[in-house]
């Protein structure tokens, strides 16, 4: 309750409608449910996407404003003149340009590197599942210590465990691992390490690579791993404890993802200062959709060279090596 409290005075002023709840008043969010919370953060004023209809919609809704989408279409890399950006590699093609955002996601880090700018980046796994539509528990979302449950619009959930960071350890962990020390403290009793195939994946991928023949962005062409089973059993023995009105609904659908995120769970989002005409928008830290319309609202205007009225600074690279402390105030 003290974290909440410090994250609500943190939003003071955003005109969010954050506010703090007691038991009497937390209990009402799940009215089906057996948990005893003894409060809860609530935001009335936020909301939710459907995961199949929001990204297409996003794409219509670019492609109406003039926007080309090029999909099933590997980038491969940049060509610059004169040390500066001039066109984009794909693997069909060229495209010239003097302005490239790179918004790769836990892709970020390594296409950077072969451009010589060290992203410091970590992924980790979520899994997650969708049970048989049912009955309603709750018409909004919850987290707590043990789930994460969002009511669908075809009348079942989106599940997922509340605290749970399943981390592969890689390479990356190593090169990056100190800068990311505190948010793992953070963390610390919610990670579950692991090292395997993921570790070894990452040491034999190539740092840089030829533009002219096949990248490793076709040869994986979608970062989709797969769901953790222990976490997926871990979802059915919560859920059905906090809402036993869910105990035995079939699970039909489960699925993964890698998440991508900074040391201090904060965005890049900057034109690098290496590679005039190149920008970077990561590290989104799986608050992506959330905070996605401002976020595109400032990239807009970094792009556009237009005032967005957004103060980038706290966003810059050069901040996980100008000795700026690295103080998260959220967990992945």
């Amino acid at each position: 309750m003290g974290r909440f409290a410090a994250l609500i005075d943190a939003a003071d002023g955003n005109v969010i409608g954050t506010r703090e709840n007691e038991a009497e008043e937390a209990a009402q969010y799940g009215p089906g449910g057996k948990a005893k919370w003894k409060g809860a953060m609530d935001t009335a004023r936020d909301g939710r996407a459907e995961r199949h209809k929001a990204t297409p919609a996003s794409a219509r809704a670019a492609i109406g404003k003039g926007a080309t989408i090029l999909s099933s279409t590997a980038v491969r890399g940049i060509e610059t003149a004169a040390g500066q950006v001039s066109a984009v590699v794909t693997e069909h093609g060229s495209i010239k340009t003097s302005t490239v955002l790179c918004a790769a996601g836990a892709w970020t880090s390594m296409f950077c590197r072969s451009l010589g700018i060290t992203v410091p980046q970590l992924k980790f796994r979520g899994t997650v599942a969708r049970p048989a539509p049912s009955v309603c528990v709750l018409e909004g979302n919850l987290y707590d210590d043990r789930i994460a449950i969002r009511r669908r619009q075809d009348g079942g959930y989106t599940l997922a465990l509340g605290t749970n960071l399943d981390y592969p350890i890689t390479p990356s962990t190593f090169r990056f691992g100190l800068k990311f020390l505190r948010a793992f403290l953070m963390d610390m009793e919610s990670v579950q390490l692991s090292i395997g195939r993921d570790f070894a994946e990452e040491w034999s991928a190539p740092k840089i690579w030829p533009l002219d023949s096949e990248s490793p962005f076709e040869k994986i062409r979608v970062l989709d791993p797969k769901p953790n089973q222990r976490v997926l059993r871990n979802i059915r023995q919560n859920v059905d404890k906090v809402f036993p009105q869910l105990a035995g609904v079939e699970i039909v659908e489960s699925w993964a993802g890698m998440i991508e995120t900074t040391p201090d769970i904060i965005p890049v989002i900057e034109q690098t200062e290496s590679l005039p005409g190149f920008h970077i928008a990561t590290g989104f830290s799986g608050h992506g959709c959330g905070i996605g319309p401002g976020a595109g609202k400032a990239i807009a205007g970094m792009l556009s060279g237009n005032d967005s009225g957004i103060d980038l600074k706290e966003f810059r690279l050069s901040r996980f090596f100008d000795g700026t402390p690295m103080r998260p105030q959220a967990g992945v």
